[in-house]
């Protein structure tokens, strides 16, 4: 199993598109900006930095779930989104419609909504108590019917 927040997120969602026989079994991503985030163009960060945050950029992660749309995260994976929101639609790093993109939509993964910043999803005890949840309990696809009432919860439409 791995548990990935953030950019770690999107790491172990990649190993498992790209290899589904290495044993994991399960994967929950924590605010993971799967579309992007407008942070990753902050002029202030460190030049090793800028190559890590331009990957993260709209348009860079635009272009690689481009690149990759053939790819899918197998049905054998459970797999899960925790996506944070505290206001304007966000965790105030990553939006919620970043955190649980169209094509983890299509692919029936579950969204499970928590009231905290981009920060606090992993720092906080109301993350630390639904992140022990998400471990324990199977994390199963969801139906058409499912996905349509989370996105109206999570993203108002």
């Amino acid at each position: 199993m791995l548990v990935g927040h953030s950019a770690g997120g999107l790491i172990a969602r990649q190993i498992v598109e790209d290899h589904d026989d290495i044993g994991i079994t399960k994967v929950i991503q924590v605010c993971s900006p799967n579309g992007g985030t407008n942070w990753a163009a902050l002029k202030a960060a460190r030049a090793v930095q800028k190559p890590f945050l331009a990957s993260l950029t709209h348009a860079s992660r635009e272009k690689f779930l481009k690149e990759r749309k053939d790819k899918r995260i197998p049905t054998a994976i459970q797999f899960a989104c925790v996506v944070a929101i505290v206001h304007l639609g966000g965790d105030m790093l990553v939006s919620c419609k970043s955190q649980w993109t169209e094509d983890l939509q299509a692919q029936g993964i579950p969204a499970h909504l928590l009231k905290a910043t981009h920060w606090d999803a992993v720092r906080s005890p109301k993350g630390a108590e639904l992140l022990g949840r998400l471990v324990d309990e199977a994390q199963q696809r969801w139906d058409e019917g499912a996905v349509r009432e989370a996105r109206k919860k999570l993203l108002g439409g």
